[in-house]
């Protein structure tokens, strides 16, 4: 069309009942300057324009350039759209009657059908529009059935590949396929503006790149905001929601979610409903084989502290910021994730928004971490001597892996999440907020994972050489050896290890577990939650009822029935708290039939295992105000089982916890079973403890068990 794109320009094209049907549309252009070939079923490229009433069918649309070269912009309608630039004084178009530069209309594309087809190119494709340029564009009424799009790099979409700020309102996009093969792919863009009013069904859409971020959504991979109109329009997450999805399939790498790849933060999020939505996600390179020299697929921040990998996945969103999050309804959603990396999500991996009055159901996480590092490029001292699991903290949740923001007024049911890691909760993996007024019900919370690391301060390994290497056992350490492939630690050399810099982080699998949250932040509350079957099966230390790890705030109110808690590792359980690091615990806490299991622990409590405002980690030390209101007002009804031992079976206990265990007096070994206690297990610097009940009963193996605190 007359005017190259991006040019200022004396008018606008106004293009109206075209019908474009079984045909095939290829440039093939190789070029050394200026721009690369663009392919549009209509126009290969367009200024500003207002097009309507466009028909496309059957059409095959394909750019093509020479091998190492790029193609930008292929699209059902047309390749390349672009708004004039401004010209004098920050106006656009020129008027030929009065000499001047005015400000120019937006783009228009509106009544759009486009049915059956296919479109590729290596950027910016679509079944409309493959590049939408510049800013003040509208997309109304566009309806896309049975589309195929691939763009061999990035930006794919329905309705366009970019949309920048553009506005999509009334689309509905359906039995399409949508593939990036590194990213930003969604069903009605890879980068979209503003939605409205928008339908997404029977899609699949893929990016292919596992190892940098991805940006994949069954709607869109990143968003700017969400238009509504809440004055004329009455909605309604079940009946007339905003955004419609269903039966979407999404596979990508890092911020891949079921809805968006990512949320901008600088909107409301309402009236959404996701279901039948399948996400899987692959994020950090995956070694089966040792022997391989590999990248080490992580960097670590200044300071030495190792910084890990975000894979950010989710079944709405892998990252999830905005105003608030809403009167959404999320339900039958499978998110899969294989990885290095952290925060993965039934609902978002990451979200730094308000959450309220949302309905989340039947949703199921799995989270498996399976990057497994030759020594030669990550190494710490475990009892695994060829390789070492990179696993610091996980952060999964069967709703969020990370929130950073309140929970309140949801309605949560019928949530499972099987991870390998640490920091894993039923709802949060670690919730730096308040958790209140939810009603949860049906949760699983079930992590493995083996305790590879001791506690032990220092280990020594003699080297190939024969010198001796000393480092900290909870370490992982960055090498650069002067090896071609990856070898075992113990092959090196004194002076390879010249090469290897030591980080000092501890860490654990299976550790940090709870039914609600993993880990509560310093800075959050948990309280009048009502909380129904719940079942929290870990293999490490740290695990309760609600929160894994407790480093502040505290857990007040709570509601719970039909409780179950199974812990593998050898410390801190508790019906409500495995290790509350703080000083005011519980208040006004009511727990009924409350099952507890750690064959192999120590400091096991029916409220909480241990309560101590020492530090989680080896150096800091959690500051408190008072000693005072450790705990009061608790009740809780069920029973306990700690420790083992190889010759005696105890189970002699009353109701009221005394005569909790029975000696060895077969002299047989014992495993854990140490401060039992009905309440608390052991409870260090704290004044109050009044008004409590427990009716427990209690089995242990160990020494110091009592029907309220095992020892004070």
């Amino acid at each position: 069309f007359p005017g190259s794109a991006g040019q200022t320009g004396d008018g606008y094209a106004l293009i109206h009942d075209v019908k474009v049907t079984n045909s095939k549309i290829t440039t093939t252009t190789s070029y050394s300057y200026g721009e690369s070939p663009r392919a549009g079923g209509a126009f290969g490229a367009l200024r500003a324009c207002i097009a309507q009433g466009i028909i496309l069918e059957n059409n095959q649309v394909q750019a093509v350039a020479s091998a190492g070269q790029n193609t930008f912009g292929a699209g059902g309608f047309v390749g390349d759209l672009a708004n004039p630039a401004n010209g004098a004084n920050g106006k656009s178009c020129y008027n030929k009657e009065t000499g001047e530069y005015e400000d120019y209309l937006y783009s228009l594309i509106q009544d759009v059908d486009v049915k059956g087809g296919s479109v590729r190119a290596t950027h910016y494709v679509s079944g409309v529009v493959g590049w939408a340029r510049n800013s003040y564009m509208s997309f109304y009424h566009i309806n896309i059935d049975g589309v195929d799009v691939e763009a061999r790099n990035s930006y794919a979409g329905g309705v366009s590949g970019a949309l920048n700020n553009a506005l999509c309102s009334d689309v509905t996009v359906s039995n399409s396929r949508f593939v990036a093969g590194s990213d930003n792919v969604g069903s009605v863009a890879g980068s979209a503006g503003a939605l409205e009013n928008i339908r997404v069904e029977n899609c699949q859409v893929y990016a292919a790149g596992t190892q940098t971020v991805s940006y994949v959504g069954g709607v869109a991979g990143t968003v700017r905001s969400q238009v509504l109109d809440e004055e004329n329009v009455t909605y309604d997450a079940a009946t007339n929601p905003s955004i419609y999805v269903n039966n979407v399939d999404v596979q990508g790498g890092q911020y891949t979610g079921g809805v968006f790849g990512s949320m901008s933060n600088n909107s409301e999020w309402k009236y959404i409903h996701a279901q039948n939505i399948r996400v899987r996600a692959v994020y950090g390179k995956v070694y089966a084989n040792t022997n391989e020299k590999t990248d080490t697929p992580y960097s670590y921040s200044v300071g030495g502290w190792i910084a890990e990998m975000e894979a950010r996945v989710g079944g709405v969103a892998g990252h999830m910021q905005g105003t608030i999050f809403s009167n959404n309804l999320v339900e039958n959603v499978e998110v899969s994730y294989t990885g290095g990396g952290r925060y993965v999500g039934g609902v978002a991996g990451f979200t730094n928004i308000p959450v309220s009055e949302n309905q989340f159901t039947n949703i199921h996480v799995t989270a498996e971490l399976k990057d497994e590092i030759a020594l030669a490029n990550l190494s710490a001292a475990t009892q695994r001597d060829d390789y070492s699991r990179y696993n610091l903290y996980a952060q999964f949740g069967g709703i969020f892996g990370y929130s950073a923001q309140t929970l309140a007024d949801n309605k949560i049911s019928n949530i499972s999440i099987d991870a390998d890691g640490n920091y894993v909760g039923g709802v949060s993996g670690y919730q730096s907020n308040h958790v209140r007024d939810n009603t949860i019900s049906d949760v699983t919370v079930a992590v493995s994972g083996s305790a590879a690391y001791t506690d032990d301060a220092k280990k020594t390994v003699t080297l190939k050489d024969g010198t001796t290497y000393t480092f900290d056992s909870g370490a992982f350490m960055w090498t650069a050896p002067k090896k071609t492939s990856a070898v075992k630690l113990t092959d090196l050399t004194a002076d390879d290890m010249k090469d290897v810099d030591v980080v000092y982080y501890r860490s654990r699998q299976g550790d940090s577990v709870g039914g609600i949250a993993g880990v509560g932040g310093n800075s959050s509350y948990t309280y009048r939650n009502r909380v129904t079957n719940l079942y929290v099966s870990a293999s490490g230390n740290y695990v309760g009822g609600v929160n894994g790890l407790r480093q502040g705030g505290s857990v007040d109110s709570m509601s719970i029935k039909d409780l179950t808690v199974y812990a593998g590792g050898t410390k801190d359980v508790g019906g409500l708290i495995g290790y509350a690091a703080i000083s005011d615990c519980s208040s006004g806490n009511v727990l009924g039939n409350v099952k507890i299991t750690a064959p192999h622990a120590s400091n096991v409590g029916g409220l909480a295992g241990r309560i101590d405002y020492a530090a989680y980690s080896t150096t800091a030390t959690y500051s408190i105000n008072t000693l005072s209101n450790g705990a009061s007002n608790n009740t809780i009804q069920g029973q306990i089982i700690a420790g083992t031992s190889a010759g005696n079976s105890s189970d002699t206990t009353g109701s009221d916890g005394s005569d909790a265990a029975d000696s060895d007096s077969t002299g047989g070994t014992v495993t854990g079973g140490d401060n039992v206690g009905g309440l608390f297990g052991l409870v260090n610097k704290y004044s109050s403890m009044e008004r409590n009940s427990a009716e427990m009963k209690i089995q242990a193996a160990g020494t110091a068990v009592g029907g309220l605190i095992g020892r004070y």
